[in-house]
């Protein structure tokens, strides 16, 4: 019986320290904003895409699998962004993922009811968006810590 809690203790010792190792190298992971480009613009919504520089520091290959982000209006939370597409990024390499965001002024209304759409002009362009989430990565079968993605802008930034 003392035998069969050992295996499980240095089994549990093993999946720790795989834990940790992937948690140390996400954070080495850097994530980056490289532009943006208006995709679509009506007057009910706005799609921007988001360009995002990743660098992999390592001698492997890094898998993105996942994104899931909030997106902020003047402080506020207007909605969620998820992009389920899968991105390869090669060993020691910078690779440029795109990430849409949509801007549905209807809701963003209903969300931030005291937002004057009729507000000047620079008022509008000095609003501050702020995109908070994390991205999903794996090297090989090796699942990595979520990798924390914090990006200002403000929104004269992104309009045309």
């Amino acid at each position: 019986m003392k035998k069969a809690w050992i295996y499980v203790g240095v089994f549990a010792a093993i999946l720790i320290s795989i834990g940790v190792w992937g948690a140390n190298k996400a954070q080495q992971i850097r994530y980056s904003p490289d532009g943006y480009k208006i995709k679509y613009l009506d007057s009910e919504s706005m799609t921007v895409t988001i360009h995002y520089k990743i660098t992999n520091p390592f001698n492997t290959d890094i898998q993105v699998f996942g994104q899931k982000y909030d997106l902020f209006l003047a402080n506020k939370r207007v909605s969620t962004i998820a992009s389920p597409l899968n991105y390869l990024i090669g060993r020691r390499t910078t690779s440029i993922i795109p990430l849409d965001v949509t801007f549905n002024f209807a809701e963003i209304q209903s969300k931030i009811p005291e937002l004057q759409w009729s507000m000047s002009s620079s008022d509008v362009y000095n609003l501050p968006v702020f995109i908070r989430g994390k991205l999903s990565a794996k090297i090989g079968i090796i699942r990595l810590g979520r990798i924390p993605v914090y990006v200002n802008y403000t929104l004269g930034e992104l309009l045309p």
